[in-house]
């Protein structure tokens, strides 16, 4: 049995251009935690950039803590949609 909690919230600012968003994942019972914040613009109707992450930790035992060195990133997106 495990016990965690998991939120999502955003945030559009800006006209809706800039999309501001955190998704989060703790789990009480193993004490894991994954962080994934992510903020976007739309540049043009069809072009959006985004800039984001994927924090892992947890203790050394867990798979979160197995993970958290390889797996924890950042990246850059460019999407082009037509």
């Amino acid at each position: 049995m495990s016990h965690a909690l998991s939120f999502r919230p955003a945030l559009k600012l800006i006209y809706e251009t800039l999309t501001l968003e955190l998704f989060g994942l703790y789990n009480f019972t193993t004490v894991e935690l994954l962080l994934r914040p992510r903020a976007s613009y739309d540049m043009a109707d069809a072009l959006t950039v985004t800039l984001g992450g994927d924090f892992i930790t947890g203790p050394d035992d867990t798979t979160y803590g197995i993970m958290d060195s390889a797996l924890s990133s950042v990246f850059v997106q460019l999407r082009a949609s037509f």
